[in-house]
């Protein structure tokens, strides 16, 4: 157990590695800023969750992929956009659009054509 008053600041010349044999907890109470001049990759072998009490922005300067084998879904209250390897859904207030190998299939109150 190490308790640090005051502040700590560590430089590294050269590379870091570090290995813990068990889970890792960390609390933060005055926010956090990572700084990376050069790429950065996590590979996780169990699944990420992570949410927000106010926003949270993505931003590329460039192209962005999101990638899954299985499927992707966007999802605000009760609107979704769900894209599967076969199909393509886009619901909101109980209206569907739905496109897969037999066609496009629209459902909802009233279907409007050119206005």
């Amino acid at each position: 157990t190490s308790t640090i008053s005051g502040g700590l600041t560590r430089t590294v010349a050269g590379g870091e590695t570090v290995t813990i044999d068990g889970g890792v907890k960390r609390k933060v109470t005055g926010g956090e800023t990572d700084a990376i001049d050069g790429g950065l990759k996590r590979t996780v072998t169990g699944s990420i969750s992570h949410s927000a009490t106010s926003k949270i922005d993505i931003h590329a300067t460039g192209p962005g992929t999101y990638t899954s084998d299985a499927s992707l879904k966007l999802a605000v209250a009760g609107s979704a956009v769900e894209i599967k390897p076969d199909s393509i859904t886009i619901s909101a207030a109980g209206s569907t659009i739905k496109l897969d190998a037999s066609g496009i299939s629209l459902n909802g109150a009233k279907i409007s054509l050119n206005g």
